[in-house]
């Protein structure tokens, strides 16, 4: 059985969760050279990255399905740049309740449970918004 690459990497979280994709979906993903990059990071420019390989006869189905989860991640976008990066269910105290509970938090010299919000945050503009879009 011969292995293809089909997508290669500078960070093994990445490389893991994209596998674990694969997986998910029974294509079986080996990962190559994780362990050497992560020891030794400058290694990542000479070995040419964390390199995620499949078998040739799941080369087509595993290339399919990555176009298509990449197409899904795109639909998604800030409402105020139109950029695509941004932080998902990051924690926000900027509404209203967040903002009066950090308020008598502080007032008060206690510590008690924050409001928080869990919202998605650009990461190029820094726009808060609350739902994905479709």
């Amino acid at each position: 059985m011969s292995l293809i690459t089909i997508q290669t990497f500078d960070n093994p979280l990445e490389a893991n969760l994209v596998k674990l994709q694969l997986e998910s979906f029974d294509i079986p993903a080996v990962i190559k050279d994780e362990q050497m990059v992560g020891l030794i990071p400058i290694y990542n420019i000479t070995l040419g990255g964390i390199k995620l390989q499949v078998s040739e006869k799941d080369f087509e189905k595993a290339t399919a399905l990555l176009t298509e989860l990449k197409k899904l991640d795109e639909r998604l976008h800030c409402p105020k740049c139109d950029s695509t990066e941004y932080y998902v269910n990051y924690k926000s105290t900027k509404t209203l309740k967040g903002r009066m509970a950090v308020l008598i938090s502080w007032l008060t010299g206690t510590y008690p449970p924050l409001h928080f919000d869990r919202v998605n945050t650009c990461k190029s503009c820094g726009h808060i918004f609350v739902e994905h879009q479709d």
